[in-house]
């Protein structure tokens, strides 16, 4: 898979402490992209790194059930994603521009494992069985793919009066 925008001059924004303790407590992802008549598409996200520097995170999906998303993202270019917090409702937006989308690597499941553990925590302490984490959390391993992004924008969308409010990158 091509390199989308290699040499990108777009402004970057860096994932605070805040938003990295956010997505390291256990957080719900879903990504959204849209093709070029503007009709979107939206797919849950079993697994995320934050690469080193802060610039950049991976996400990855399961390619059986996120072909609109892959084929969008690889399209337009961009991508955004909402990771949201079950049990303090507490959530974030990234939006931004795919820098990579490409077959997951053996490594990259250790972050796809953490990313499952840390949300079934969170999900169990709200009276949910692990059967039904395990069921929502299901992937084909074989269908994984990687879409890294580089954060343009960072948005709180928190249920309250800050919703919408633009935390990181240019307005």
């Amino acid at each position: 898979m091509p390199v989308l925008c290699e040499g990108s001059s777009a402004q970057s924004c860096q994932i605070s402490d805040a938003i990295l303790d956010l997505i390291n407590q256990g957080v719900g992802i879903f990504a959204a992209s849209s093709n070029s008549n503007c009709v979107p598409a939206l797919s849950y996200v079993v697994g995320c790194r934050i690469h080193e520097g802060r610039q950049a995170i991976t996400l990855f999906v399961d390619a059986s059930e996120a072909g609109c998303l892959l084929e969008n993202a690889k399209s337009s270019g961009r991508l955004s994603a909402v990771f949201s917090c079950p049990s303090t409702h507490q959530t974030i937006q990234i939006k931004g521009l795919v820098l990579k989308v490409s077959p997951a690597s053996t490594e990259d499941f250790r972050y796809i494992e953490e990313t499952v553990q840390r949300f079934t925590s969170d999900v169990m302490g709200l009276g949910f069985s692990k059967d039904y984490c395990v069921f929502m959390n299901a992937y084909d391993a074989n269908a994984i793919m990687a879409l890294t992004l580089q954060p343009q924008h960072i948005f709180d969308q928190t249920p309250g009066s800050q919703a919408g409010k633009l935390m990181s990158g240019q307005s």
